[in-house]
């Protein structure tokens, strides 16, 4: 009998034991399921290496409105369909991130898609995903922690509106800025036509009146004997009135200029002898001091003419005779062609408006050879500054190189 009650007490102490045990395990169970539930990340597990069943703690179960600790998985076909998008295309099951880390291995970082359910609700998801695996190194499940982006995907999908919007604006702003100057422009222009149509008039006339009065002089008196005098005043006239026509016309010419290599010492050598022909008439002693210069892109005809222009405003501002010299030279990258006089200098009150069609102090002049100087420089990619004193002007030309 001995032995029997011993196997009858060694019995109910192992149930005694394997209760213990099952009550230690239900604990343990208890108290990870109470971890998991504190952790307001969403964590989804999957038991297996399947993933047909994937347990998710309640931060999880409510990004996918599920309940707490239910299953749900994207490879079970039971379970509700619910679509998964990345870039607007339908995610299959193993492109998800938990599937990825238990059917391939891979350890998925931050990846975001959209989920779209039977209902219209739709949610943006941010999730990352490990593999489970046990001693031998097998995958035997995955753990994949997720976030709910949306309020983050809808601020930024407002702010893109907002700055759609506001290029819109931009655009719309520039638009309109650009239509205003090119109506500004339309108008300058336009003033600048009234003002040389004006000035041309008025500069004009005098000559025409000239003739005219003389014609009616010798229309009214047939008995004048003095008729040479007169036709030469005439023409005189006349011959002004084709030069302010001609000089207006090298402003407004608009041809492409022909431009070849040439070197700017030439074309003052060439003008040499003209030049210091019109000095010698006017008392005064021509003076060229000329370096070597490399060639440049010119044309020969309008560089004449802007010399030319240069050496009779010199020898007009020279009354009382004097030496003007035409100088070249380099510095740095550019190529300077120099006409200075030893005139009185002009008046500060005139600086500004020397380049302006029609101003001059003169008598006979035009107003028109500084500005036809300046269209000759602008279509050489040069520039024309001034300087000046009591003891003279200088005009410098700057070629680049």
């Amino acid at each position: 009998m001995r032995p029997i009650e011993g196997n009858i007490i060694d019995k109910l102490e192992l149930g005694r034991k394997s209760e213990k045990l099952l009550e230690d395990l239900k604990n343990e169970q208890e108290r990870e399921r109470s971890i998991f539930a504190m952790i307001p990340i969403g964590i989804a597990v999957a038991t297996d290496s399947s993933c047909q069943e994937i347990i998710h703690n309640p931060a999880s179960a409510e990004i996918f409105r599920i309940p707490g600790w239910h299953s749900t998985s994207f490879a079970n076909p039971k379970h509700p369909p619910v679509g998964a998008y990345q870039n607007n295309k339908l995610l299959v099951a193993e492109q998800m991130p938990l599937q990825r880390a238990a059917w391939k291995g891979e350890n998925v970082d931050d990846m975001e898609f959209m989920i779209r359910w039977p209902d219209g609700v739709t949610k943006h998801i941010q999730a990352s995903s490990r593999p489970l695996l046990n001693r031998e190194g097998k995958i035997i499940g995955a753990i994949c922690t997720t976030k709910d982006i949306t309020p983050l995907e809808n601020k930024n999908h407002e702010l893109q509106e907002k700055n759609k919007n506001l290029e819109d604006i931009v655009r719309e702003r520039t638009e309109a800025l650009l239509e205003m100057q090119s109506q500004f422009a339309r108008l300058s222009r336009l003033d600048l036509m009234g003002e040389l149509a004006g000035s041309i008039g008025h500069e004009i006339r005098n000559p025409m009146t000239t003739v005219r009065g003389y014609l009616q002089l010798l229309l009214n008196n047939q008995t004048t004997t003095d008729t040479n005098a007169i036709f030469e005043i005439m023409i005189d006239e006349l011959d002004r009135a084709n030069d302010i026509i001609t000089e207006f016309l090298s402003i407004a010419q608009t041809k492409t200029s022909e431009l070849k290599d040439c070197n700017l010492n030439t074309i003052i050598t060439s003008q040499f002898p003209l030049m210091e022909a019109r000095c010698i008439m006017s008392d005064v002693t021509l003076k060229t001091e000329l370096d070597l210069l490399p060639l440049l892109k010119l044309d020969a005809k309008l560089i004449t003419q802007l010399l030319l222009n240069l050496v009779h405003n010199g020898l007009e501002a020279m009354d009382d005779g004097g030496v003007l010299t035409i100088s070249t030279y380099t510095t740095g990258s550019e190529v300077i062609l120099s006409v200075a006089d030893q005139g009185k200098g002009i008046p500060p009150q005139n600086m500004e408006k020397i380049s302006k069609p029609f101003f001059t102090t003169k008598e006979s002049g035009t107003g028109l050879g500084l500005p036809v100087c300046q269209t000759i420089a602008r279509k050489h990619d040069a520039v024309i500054d001034c300087q000046t004193s009591k003891n003279g002007t200088t005009f410098i030309v700057k070629f680049k190189i």
